[in-house]
Parts: C-alpha cells; structure tokens; sequence
C-alpha cells in the first residue's frame, strides 16, 4: 500500500456519474499526491479512467488529463494536517505532566525516571541538569529492565520540585 499523507473531503459537481454528483466525499491522499478517485475523461472502468491527484499548490483534486478539477474543497489537505495536529496537541495537555519510573537497574539497584510527556524549552531548561541521555551502549555490564534509550534522572524528587509537580 501506499504511504498515507493525509485525508481530504470536497464536492465535486462536474461529473456525469450521479452516485457522486454534488455529494461531499472524502478520500486518502498518498505520498505521491494520487487519490482513490478517478476521471472518466480516458475510460469508464478503473483500468482505463485517469487516477486523479491532489495538486498541493492550488489544494484542490484535479484529473492530470483533462484538468477537471473538484468544484468545492470542503478540507483541504493543509487543514486536515492542522486539525489532526491540534487534536494530539489537545490529547497531549490532558496528561498530567508527572516524573515516572522507567527502568530499573538489577545489578546496582538503581531506579531510573523519566517524563511521561514532552515540556516546553523553558521547563526543560529548569531540569536538564539532572537528566542524562542513555543509548544501549550503556547498558552493556547490566540487565536493565523497560526503557532503554532516551533522557532518563535518577533524582525524580529534584525533577518534580523543579517543575513543581505536586502528587
């Protein structure tokens, strides 16, 4: 299959086909631009017919052979990339920032924290100093157990006071 870039919805007016005519529709963009819509200008079955695509520059569905185009675009590409953007950015703040266990060293008895979600630069700033960055490399004289890469502290409490993040 190809790669997903996105979801766009428009009316398209222009056409003979009544199941379709004036109807809103919605469609999957590829990475390649092309669409699960296709113009009859060259043929009336899918192996004939042109696969129409998403001009990103003019944001609008156009057949490449003909240049019928859609005659209404309801969300565009940009939009729908926008939205679904704020929607994980909504999702995001509904967590409640917090300091959390991620690994824990057996060998040395050792507790390992991290955040539970991504803070702006001016927080992160507050409590770099206490974070190291791990990569599997190491790990290599212990059996740790969970996370295994990433920014992790061994000093929550400070994390927590610094951030201010009450239990």
């Amino acid at each position: 299959m190809k790669n997903f870039k996105g979801i766009v919805k428009f009316i398209i007016n222009n056409t003979k086909n009544p199941k379709v005519k004036g109807k809103t529709m919605e469609t999957t963009v590829f990475k390649d631009n092309t669409i699960n819509f296709y113009c009859s200008c060259t043929g009336n079955t899918k192996e004939t017919a042109t696969q129409m695509v998403y001009d990103t520059n003019e944001e609008t569905i156009k057949c490449p052979h003909c240049n019928k185009h859609a005659d209404q675009m309801l969300e565009t590409l940009t939009q729908y990339n926008e939205r679904k953007d704020n929607e994980r950015k909504e999702r995001e703040a509904k967590i409640k920032l917090n300091v959390v266990e991620v690994n824990y060293d057996w060998e040395t008895g050792i507790h390992y924290y991290a955040l539970n979600k991504r803070i702006d630069y001016d927080d992160w700033k507050k409590v770099k100093q206490y974070f190291q960055y791990y990569t599997f490399g190491d790990w290599v004289d212990c059996e740790p157990t969970g996370q295994k890469t990433g920014w992790m502290t061994r000093q929550p409490n400070e994390v927590k006071k610094a951030l201010g993040i009450t239990e």
